[in-house]
């Protein structure tokens, strides 16, 4: 009995110091946990270039709301200011958003929110969802400013086409006036053009039947210009 379990003690030995100096399948023991890491690490830059995607979506929709909270000034109360900027994010997210918080100050709007993305390989580790917040700034400094609308009335914007930009000038102008206490500080000039620009019966140029300017009508400048090109090299 006692060389029996003299003898398993010694093969036990010799199996133990065998194990230890065999290096047959030392890649695969060393691979299952590279294998791990190489799996995690594509995972976490799959979920981080989900985010940072859906982080310059809400940055954009944020910059939208904000410039168009700013452009209505204050002539918009708090709660207005609110559904303006809940409609742009809402038009322009493909997904829901949470915690919309529109902050007034003079004239500087501030837009923040936030949004739940879903992680691809975050359940893993036992995070299904993480939340991804961003935040716009718009300032309206009008000091002194004089525009100039150029107006495509030609016929490829009959209909529709020409009564939506009238009503986008319209609002626009109404928009920038209202911040503007004193008139002289802001003035707008209209430009509208079919074939030729359109710069008021007073100072437009008269026809003759064969299509010749007129001599003595029409502006200053156009007659000039008329005498120019008529004067030979």
């Amino acid at each position: 009995m006692v060389s029996l379990l003299k003898r398993v003690l010694r093969q036990g030995t010799r199996l133990c110091k065998d194990f230890g100096t065999d290096r047959a399948g030392n890649f695969a023991l060393m691979t299952i946990p590279a294998l791990f890491v190489i799996a995690s690490g594509a995972g976490f830059a799959v979920d981080y270039s989900n985010l940072s995607r859906v982080r310059a979506g809400l940055q954009n929709s944020l910059d939208s709301a904000a410039l168009a909270v700013a452009q209505k000034g204050k002539k918009i109360s708090n709660s207005e200011a609110q559904e303006i900027a809940r409609e742009y994010l809402a038009g322009n997210l493909p997904m829901e958003f949470k915690s919309l918080v529109v902050t007034r100050e003079d004239q500087s709007v501030t837009v923040s929110a936030d949004v739940d993305v879903d992680l691809y390989f975050g359940h893993f580790f036992g995070k299904d969802k993480m939340a991804v917040g961003a935040v716009s700034k718009a300032d309206v400094a009008l000091i002194s400013y004089e525009i100039a609308l150029v107006l495509d009335t030609t016929g490829s914007m009959r209909g529709r086409k020409l009564r939506d930009m009238k009503k986008a000038v319209k609002n626009l102008i109404d928009n920038i006036s209202d911040q503007v206490n004193d008139p002289e500080r802001l003035r707008f000039a209209l430009v509208p053009f079919s074939a030729f620009v359109n710069v008021g019966p007073q100072y437009a140029p008269k026809f003759d039947k064969k299509g010749k300017m007129i001599e003595g009508t029409g502006a200053a400048l156009a007659r000039s210009g008329r005498r120019q090109r008529d004067t030979p090299a």
